[in-house]
């Protein structure tokens, strides 16, 4: 007898969404370039904020919008930070899989004061 199950590749997909991670919270430094812009030099890893186990899946606020002279992709995601993490904001960026990611918005607890729930996003064109 198979006791196996057939599963379907979005199944897949989306509980591969799930798989734990791990993240760093980075802080700017306040330096600039020329054209007043934070300078990609002045972000490093936040104190006590590096290789935070998290579990990051997309958000349904991700978009895409098309042109004819570009793509603009809205990779929004949630993650969920295990542990709290209050000094978080929105000055702040996430590093996932060596991508930067905004911080759109920061809920320092959840109900049980377990988890950092944060909504990111990486804006490509």
């Amino acid at each position: 007898m198979n006791t196996g199950a057939v599963v379907g590749t979005g199944l897949m997909a989306a509980v591969a969404l799930l798989q734990p991670t791990v993240l760093t919270i980075q802080a700017h430094d306040g330096t600039t370039e020329d054209e007043g812009d934070l300078a990609d030099s002045g972000w490093s890893a936040l104190a006590g904020h590096s290789a935070i186990n998290a579990t990051v899946w997309e958000s349904s606020e991700a978009d895409e919008n098309r042109t004819q002279q570009f793509v603009l992709g809205r990779d929004v995601r949630n993650a969920l930070l295990d542990g709290l993490y209050p000094s978080i904001n929105v000055d702040h960026r996430v590093l996932l899989d060596g991508n930067p990611y905004s911080i759109l918005t920061a809920l320092p607890n959840d109900s049980q004061n377990t988890a950092t729930k944060l909504l990111i996003e990486r804006v490509t064109t």
